[in-house]
């Protein structure tokens, strides 16, 4: 529901939808924070996979574009392989400027790991 509110404030609601293709995906090693657990500066870091992928369009005019984005492994997205297809919104002003719901979630996940991550290094160092 609140990613439907985000939508419409952007305007993404409005863009046109397509199907892009993936056409390269590559799996990566992400750091998303630290955690230190006693007052001997022993920490422990906290890594996830991450996916990132270049997808393609082709937009009204028939003109073709591409992007990258990256997610983490708990997206849908993660896992999507050469040759795969998902829906996008493209900005019909602005081709190359795309949408896709997906995205949205794994980076907000993402900063709120390291925000927590932050938190708890702060009040285990008091």
């Amino acid at each position: 529901m609140l990613i439907e509110i985000w939508e419409r404030l952007r305007g993404c609601d409005k863009w046109t939808q397509t199907e892009a293709t993936i056409k390269s995906s590559e799996l990566d090693e992400a750091e998303v924070g630290s955690f230190r657990y006693n007052r001997f500066s022993h920490s422990e870091k906290v890594d996830e996979w991450q996916s990132t992928s270049v997808l393609a369009w082709t937009d009204a005019s028939g003109k073709s574009h591409t992007a990258e984005y990256a997610v983490s492994e708990d997206s849908p997205l993660f896992q999507l392989c050469d040759g795969q297809t998902v829906p996008i919104r493209y900005n019909p002003a602005n081709p190359e400027q795309f949408y896709l719901r997906g995205v949205l979630a794994s980076k907000s996940r993402t900063w709120f790991m390291r925000v927590i991550f932050f938190l708890a290094n702060l009040f285990i160092r008091s």
